[in-house]
């Protein structure tokens, strides 16, 4: 890459009033051909801030605007980026590599661009465009009536039947499933990896190939398949790379090093965003000064959360390798007992596993539908029975409809799914719904309850000798009316906005404390890691239910 383009994406965001992403933009390898791939949700992933962020997706449409002329040249594009000027005349044409070939005024005696009547900006082929020949053809991204030309993805596709099968279903039922967009990425990352399985494939390469899954498949989001790494200590972002493309090479690579086709990597190259868990080692001695830091003061806020990644794989290991208690590692770092204590214990959950950190706010509103006809088949019993009722009186015109369709929907799980008997020398408890139920999600009318509600929940946990464990607890009138959402831990009531969000926080927190999940809902949470967050640890048991309740949602693992 020339030193030319590497300056473009500077020069346009100093132009647009945001240098102060330049960074950004140069760390996660953004330059003038991947720029115009940037969508909404990758540009709130480089720039946290709203009005920083709506300026600049405003400069980029117009930007794109002025590089794509597709409208004035009524061409079908494949799609809307990367901008690429045609010269009509000819079926060949030349990428613009440059901000500054359009950014230089137009010159009449300047032959290097011309303006001619319906404002189509036409760029002259150069003698190396002529011998280029058959293969500049066969990369061009732009479609026409009269020249039949495939992407590099579909030319990729083309060559298996299974390419070709996912093409002819896509083209039948105009979208692709989990199990599509899974293969999709299969296909692409072995390619990438055919020639040479150790060579490095970087962020800028899987930016493209994300593009070039929405030139074929134009109904899907290039932020499902990549999101870019970021690291930004100006700006105090860390941000680990996140996609279906990444999730899928990353296995690849895990894949071949079991099999001994590439090498291990040895402790101190150890990938932070894999989905394994991390090998915990020790830091360097600062870590002891930050610990003890942590230990005696709660805030700055920005200072807390420094001083909390800097300090993640020593107190990682220290609640895993020890015996310390729930109680006694809070008590240990008082952050933990503000409001937003729980922040910091999510952050060493996405340290721990950093793929699996949206897997339930992807994965389980495309589900909750199968749950509810799943529970049709299940509506003899009363519980489900009533529930399923709730959900007939709601009005999808109602502000809160998606949210108590979400409670509804949750809180049919451990109906679903039971849960095994707590056995003892002397003792068996077998856990009927109810207690099922509010082991997962624990309901109260009134916030005086909630006190009560925990206190009756610690009592039934001593006299079974079990640990209690961080519950969920939803206060309102009804599943159509809750106020309130708590995860309790100890004494601590973390509050958060919505059932996802405290569903998240909980099973996070399960992780991040290596607590172990509450007995009488031990399946619910373990069908949530296996099928939602689709995460595997060593300390995992099996449920043939949670399998079989997998399989039967159709869920793609």
């Amino acid at each position: 890459m020339s030193d030319d383009i590497d300056e473009d994406v500077p020069q346009l965001l100093q132009q647009w009033g945001l240098p102060q992403y330049i960074h950004t933009f140069k760390v996660n390898d953004i330059t003038i051909s991947t720029l115009s791939m940037i969508d909404r949700s990758l540009a709130k992933e480089l720039i946290p801030s709203i009005g920083d962020r709506a300026k600049f997706l405003k400069n980029l449409d117009n930007w794109n605007k002025l590089t794509n002329p597709e409208e004035s040249l009524e061409i079908s594009s494949c799609s809307s980026d990367p901008p690429v000027f045609v010269d009509m005349l000819n079926p060949k044409h030349k990428q613009i590599k440059s901000v500054s070939e359009f950014l230089t005024p137009l010159d009449k005696n300047n032959t290097s661009t011309q303006l001619n009547d319906s404002n189509v900006i036409i760029l002259p082929i150069t003698g190396e465009d002529e011998e280029a020949g058959t293969s500049a053809d066969l990369d061009m991204t732009i479609c026409n009536e009269d020249v039949d030309v495939c992407s590099p993805l579909k030319s990729l596709l083309l060559k298996s039947n299974e390419g070709r099968g996912l093409l002819n279903l896509y083209s039948e039922q105009g979208k692709l499933s989990n199990n599509g967009r899974r293969k999709v990425c299969n296909i692409i990352i072995k390619d990438l990896m055919q020639s040479d399985p150790n060579k490095r494939i970087d962020s800028s390469l899987l930016l493209t190939k994300a593009q070039e899954i929405k030139e074929v498949f134009k109904k899907e989001n290039i932020s499902t398949y990549f999101i870019p790494y970021i690291n930004d200590t100006k700006l105090k972002i860390k941000r680990c790379a996140k996609g279906k493309l990444y999730d899928c090479l990353q296995n690849r690579r895990r894949e071949l090093r079991e099999a001994k086709v590439i090498k291990k990597k040895n402790c101190s190259n150890i990938d932070n965003n894999s989905n394994e868990p991390l090998e915990v080692v020790e830091q360097d001695g600062g870590a002891d000064e930050d610990i003890l830091w942590l230990q005696n003061c709660t805030e700055p806020w920005h200072t807390v959360i420094e001083k909390w990644h800097k300090t993640s794989k020593n107190r990682l290991k220290e609640i895993e390798t020890s015996e310390m208690t729930i109680g006694a590692y809070i008590n240990k770092y008082p952050v933990l007992k503000t409001p937003r204590g729980h922040e910091l214990l999510i952050e060493d959950f996405e340290f721990l596993y950093p793929l699996s950190g949206n897997k339930l706010f992807e994965i389980f509103p495309t589900i909750k539908k199968n749950i509810f006809k799943l529970a049709l088949s299940k509506s003899q019993v009363t519980e489900v029975k009533e529930i399923l009722e709730q959900l007939q009186l709601l009005n999808k015109d109602d502000e809160n409809y998606e949210e108590i369709e979400s409670i509804l929907a949750f809180m049919l799980l451990p109906l679903l799914l039971g849960n095994p008997s707590h056995r003892t020398k002397k003792q068996v408890w077998r856990p009927s719904k109810a207690e099922v139920k509010d082991g997962f999600v624990t309901h109260v009318l009134r916030p005086m309850d909630v006190q009560d509600a925990i206190a009756h929940r610690r009592e039934k946990y001593l006299k079974y000798k079990l640990t209690l464990q961080p519950v969920i607890v939803i206060v309102g009138s009804s599943y159509m009316d809750i106020q309130k959402y708590y995860v309790v831990v100890n004494d601590l009531f973390y509050e958060t906005n919505s059932i996802l969000k405290a569903v998240d926080t909980c099973f996070k927190i399960f992780h991040s404390l290596h607590c172990q999940y509450p007995t009488e809902s031990v399946c619910v949470w373990n069908f949530l890691q296996l099928g939602l967050y689709q995460l595997k640890t060593k300390w995992d048991k099996t449920y043939s239910t949670v399998n079989a309740f997998i399989t039967d949602l159709d869920i793609d693992l």
